[in-house]
Order: C-alpha cells, then sequence, then structure tokens
C-alpha cells in the first residue's frame, strides 16, 4: 500500500485503481482468483472484497431460521451463506495478492 499511502499523503499524485470484485466470485474461491488475475492484467492496484462475518451480524436464531425474522430473510441468508467465502479461501487470497503484488482491501 505504499502507493496508496503517499496519494493520501499528498505525496503523489498518482492514480490508484481498485477492481471492485465484491461477491461476483459467487462463492467460489477458483472464481475469485480469476476475478483477482484479470484485475491484475488490466493493471489495478488492489482488489476489492466485501467480507461478512454473518454471525457478527444477525442471531443465531435467524441464522438457523431465518423465517423466525420479523423482515422476509428466507431469501436473504441462504444467499449470504452460499456466496460467503471461508477464511481459508481468504488465506489463499491474500496470498495470492502478495504474489502478484496487488493490494486487498476486504
Amino acid at each position: 500500500m505504499d502507493k496508496l499511502q503517499k496519494i493520501v499523503n499528498g505525496t503523489s499524485n498518482e492514480t490508484y485503481i481498485i477492481s471492485e470484485i465484491g461477491i461476483n466470485h459467487n462463492g467460489s474461491l477458483d472464481t475469485a482468483l480469476q476475478l483477482i488475475y484479470k484485475s491484475v492484467e488490466a493493471g489495478v492496484n488492489a482488489v476489492k472484497f466485501q467480507k461478512r462475518n454473518l454471525q457478527d451480524i444477525y442471531s443465531s436464531r435467524i441464522l438457523n431460521d431465518s423465517n423466525s425474522a420479523e423482515w422476509n430473510f428466507e431469501y436473504l441468508i441462504p444467499l449470504l451463506q452460499e456466496l460467503e467465502l471461508s477464511e481459508d479461501d481468504y488465506h489463499v487470497i491474500n496470498t495470492t495478492c502478495k504474489t502478484l503484488g496487488v493490494d486487498l482491501i476486504i
């Protein structure tokens, strides 16, 4: 993040390009890695993912029975659970980003 730090500190006027991968990996580590490789080929400085810890956001009651909530979580919770990458996946992603020389933003 040296380049980004220089931009933030006002010591560089270079452009810092971030590839927003978000959840476009659809819960697949292979797809996430392909998106990283393509982003690096395009010349980005960083890739950004959306990482959630569902246990920190939602109660175990909602996670175990999405129909028990006041709102209609019956579609949202299963989708979020399906799209979430594991901690091990993020270790692979982090190592890949370091190897490729691109910053990882989570």
